[in-house]
This record gives C-alpha cells, sequence and structure tokens, in this order.
C-alpha cells in the first residue's frame, strides 16, 4: 500500500464520516496503446453497506474525474463482469 500511493501512477481517495473510513476508490494510471496520451483504470470502488445509496461513490468518481482533466489524462474505463 505505501508503495502504491508513493506513485504518480496510483490514484487512491478515501471517504470518511465522523474519523472513520467508510469508502475507497483506486485506480491507476497507463499509456493509452491507440495513441501518445495515458489512461486510468478504476480498479476497485467500496462504499460500507451501512453508507450505501448517500452518494460517496459519485462522489469519489467525481474527484477521480477532476484529478484525471488536472493530469491532463485521455479516459477513465471500468472492466465490467458478465455474470
Amino acid at each position: 500500500m505505501k508503495q502504491a500511493l508513493a506513485s504518480k501512477h496510483c490514484y487512491f481517495i478515501l471517504c470518511v464520516i465522523a474519523s472513520a473510513p467508510v469508502g475507497y476508490l483506486s485506480a491507476f494510471c497507463f499509456p493509452a496503446v491507440e495513441n501518445t496520451s495515458f489512461q486510468v483504470y478504476l480498479y476497485d470502488l467500496v462504499v460500507d453497506e451501512r453508507f450505501r445509496r448517500k452518494g460517496i461513490a459519485t462522489r469519489m468518481i467525481a474527484d477521480l474525474k477532476r484529478l484525471c482533466i488536472e493530469d491532463k489524462l485521455s479516459r477513465i474505463w471500468v472492466g465490467t463482469l458478465d455474470n
């Protein structure tokens, strides 16, 4: 975790309510295949069950978008599972 947090290629957003962590988002940056820019893979998005449906995940994604714009990244993508 320490190494990941120190890397400029990793994003970690933590949501804290009343001094307790209730959610986090992790993502990492890597070179795009189709051009010379970089993109971000949203790897993990977790919100404590008691705090879901309150907009926490939406706010963390908005924070990630803002950081990507600041860092001039071309896109964010998310892998999905086909159940």
